[in-house]
């Protein structure tokens, strides 16, 4: 995660993953198979699964089967910005529309755009410096996730 070194430390411990309510693409999971790579000690994840995501199932269990250095906890229903402010993570994971809204300005941010009207609002405030936006989720791997 080079992105952090220039905004926060250089290694993030908590990451908060939040991809809102509904991620019919399943890009939480992607993102979580790519925390599991990363080999970083004490990596914790804090997953807020939306009340419309119709992969919780299959994320409860991709939580539970973490490394071992790892924890998560999933949300459902959570606030990003309550996990942001109460200084529960480093970096946050959002999608890259009103979902990257919720989390505090000051919380580094690396957003996913999921759908076409969520491309503006990433680019804009990834020119503004306000986070790194990453693109399209189709276009990302677990790579890509890892070296951020």
């Amino acid at each position: 995660m080079a992105w952090l070194a220039a905004r926060n430390s250089p290694v993030a411990h908590k990451v908060l993953i939040t991809l809102g309510g509904a991620d019919p693409d399943n890009v939480t999971l992607k993102v979580i198979q790519a925390l599991q790579q990363v080999e970083t000690e004490n990596l914790e994840a804090i997953v807020i699964i939306g009340g419309s995501n119709p992969h919780i199932e299959i994320l409860q269990s991709a939580i539970r089967n973490q490394n071992q250095n790892q924890k998560s906890q999933d949300s459902p229903g959570a606030d990003s910005q309550h996990a942001g402010t109460d200084g529960l993570a480093d970096v946050a994971i959002t999608a890259g529309g009103s979902t990257c809204w919720e989390s505090p300005l000051w919380l580094p941010s690396l957003a996913i755009v999921l759908a076409d009207n969520q491309r503006p609002s990433a680019e804009h405030l990834d020119r503004l410096g306000v986070l790194e936006n990453l693109g399209w989720f189709d276009a990302i791997d677990c790579a890509t996730l890892r070296r951020r």
